[in-house]
């Protein structure tokens, strides 16, 4: 028997006999996932002329999975989509990529590009910081009224007229001050009518002594905003009619005393920021009412704040770390010593004396060192308590020295 025609009946038997086979057909097409678009043909949910491209933009293919159709923003309709766009509300604004900073000045334009608050060149050729127009020399950066003068270079650095130069000797103002940017000797202003020091204004060193004193009619030390320096002791002592320092906003050491007494209307320090340094005594007496611009001060001498009846803080002082001597007497305002939170080393002595209402001595807790004596005397809201743990504390560190401890609240 034939093999093959036989497997061939028992096949047509086993699906009817008389019936045809079933006939061939195509798998059943299926829908795409809502908002999956990525197809290059057209859709029925796809209003765009190609499902994969930027162009598309139906409103029902909107969706994550929708890996080609993004819809391209430009609100304030500028040219450049809302990605590259400095501000895409704001169509004075253009790409990031001619305007790093997004100044609305372009970078070849743009003294720094990556700066919005730097000036541009047509109005700052020299791109130094001072528009055109208050530059004396605007074809070299650096000149302009904000350079450091460079003594004795003879050329006019900082547009005052003038180079600065080197004055050998003592001066007054009588003796000739105004081209001065060094003084090799004492500088004595006493006794003067002058309301501010504006012909000191070259001045930056004074390697002598700067004595500033009894100038009734002084109001501010405008002038010496270049002073850097006082080599010897540097005192501001009853000027009555002064009420700022803000002009001293460049010293930044001195290296003998520095002493501002009694300058009847002076409340507050603004401008010594920039002082890191006192080499011997900061004597602070008077009208002071705040320390807080001594923030930059870490290193002095001697720290005396005296009959400041108005001082309620230290606060500011944080940054000092070391003192020879702390004498702290009749500010009868001030609470606490919490301004002297940052103070390890007293190498020589301790007075804390007739200071009415000091009640905390938890200012002095980070203390590692004393040399000298220990006085803490007559201060009539302080416990004896808190007197007798500062006193454990320094003990505790090896402290031999004397102490003397009267007048101070029982409880």
């Amino acid at each position: 028997m034939n093999v093959t025609l036989l497997s061939f009946s028992m096949l047509y038997m086993s699906i009817g006999c008389g019936e045809d086979p079933a006939p061939h057909s195509k798998p059943e097409a299926t829908a795409p996932a809502a908002g999956d678009d990525t197809s290059t043909g057209e859709d029925a949910d796809d209003t765009g002329t190609d499902g994969t491209g930027a162009d598309d933009t139906g409103a029902d293919d909107t969706g994550t999975d929708d890996t080609g159709d993004v819809p391209v923003i430009d609100a304030d309709e500028d040219g450049v989509i809302a990605s590259e766009d400095c501000d895409d509300d704001d169509a004075g604004l253009g790409a990031v990529l001619g305007d790093a900073d997004c100044d609305g000045v372009l970078t070849e334009d743009d003294c720094n590009d990556e700066d919005s608050e730097s000036t541009e060149i047509a109005t700052d050729a020299d791109c130094d910081g001072v528009l055109t127009l208050d530059d004396c020399n605007d074809g070299d950066a650096t000149i302009s009224p904000t350079a450091v003068e460079v003594i004795d270079d003879g050329v006019d650095q900082d547009c005052n007229g003038h180079d600065a130069i080197t004055c050998e000797g003592d001066r007054t103002l009588e003796l000739g001050v105004e081209h001065c940017g060094v003084i090799t000797g004492d500088l004595m202003i006493y006794e003067q009518t002058v309301t501010d020091l504006d012909v000191l204004h070259t001045l930056q060193r004074v390697e002598g002594d700067f004595g500033l004193g009894v100038n009734p009619e002084l109001t501010s030390v405008a002038g010496l905003e270049k002073l850097n320096h006082v080599e010897g002791y540097f005192e501001i002592i009853e000027n009555n009619a002064l009420t700022s320092l803000s002009a001293l906003t460049s010293i930044e050491s001195v290296g003998g005393d520095l002493f501002i007494n009694n300058n009847a209307l002076l409340t507050e320090l603004t401008g010594l920021s920039s002082l890191t340094s006192v080499g011997d005594v900061l004597y602070i007496t008077g009208s002071v009412t705040s320390v807080s611009a001594l923030s930059g001060l870490n290193s002095v001498g001697v720290l005396a704040i005296y009959e400041n009846f108005n001082l309620e803080s230290l606060a500011g002082l944080e940054s000092l770390t070391n003192t020879s001597t702390l004498y702290i007497e009749r500010n009868h305002s001030l609470a606490d010593l919490d301004g002297l939170s940052g103070l390890t080393s007293i190498t020589d002595n301790l007075f804390l004396i007739d200071n009415d209402s000091l009640n905390s001595l938890s200012g002095l807790a980070s203390l590692t060192e004393l040399g000298g004596l220990f006085t803490v005397s007559g201060n009539d809201s302080l416990c004896q308590t808190l007197v007798d743990a500062l006193l454990e504390l320094v003990e505790g560190f090896g402290w031999l020295g004397e102490s003397e401890i009267t007048d101070n609240a029982v409880c």
